[in-house]
């Protein structure tokens, strides 16, 4: 039995771009979903102690910044003495941006005004994230419920 053709090819994170340091630093176009989930996956099973985490970091940064970038990205928070609580937020929003970006997709509701209002919860996602620096499993947990609240 076959259940059909799958598989459509997100759009690249083409136009992602943030200042750091008076420099324009790229979104890797390539970034998708997956690669965090892959990366949460690698470091979910990791201890905060554990002295590979730190380094996942960097790995972090280099999977969200533009490759032709990074080098850039990378001596900018050296030179201005950045830390991994500098580095972590700014990959974060990096990956958010990257699924809040159009899809292309036709949709099969109408685009009138939503009847639901925003929670509170949407709001203090941010705060949700920071409190979990550390912890990217419960921080994937909050991810995930935000996107079944929204769904």
């Amino acid at each position: 039995m076959n259940l059909g053709t799958f598989g459509e090819p997100a759009p690249e994170a083409e136009g992602i771009e943030f200042t750091y340091f008076g420099h324009t630093i790229r979104a890797n176009p390539t970034l998708g979903e997956l690669d965090y989930v892959d990366f949460m996956h690698t470091a979910g099973g990791m201890a905060t102690t554990d002295v590979r985490a730190a380094g996942m970091v960097k790995d972090f940064a280099r999977m969200c910044v533009h490759p032709e970038d990074f080098e850039t990205f990378w001596a900018l928070a050296r030179a201005n003495r950045q830390g991994v609580d500098d580095i972590f937020p700014i990959c974060q929003r990096i990956v958010e941006a990257v699924g809040e970006r159009p899809t292309g997709r036709s949709s099969d509701s109408s685009a009138g005004p939503s009847s639901t209002q925003q929670s509170s919860e949407d709001v203090d996602f941010s705060e949700a994230m920071d409190s979990y620096k550390g912890r990217p499993d419960l921080q994937l947990a909050v991810i995930r419920g935000r996107e079944a609240r929204t769904a």
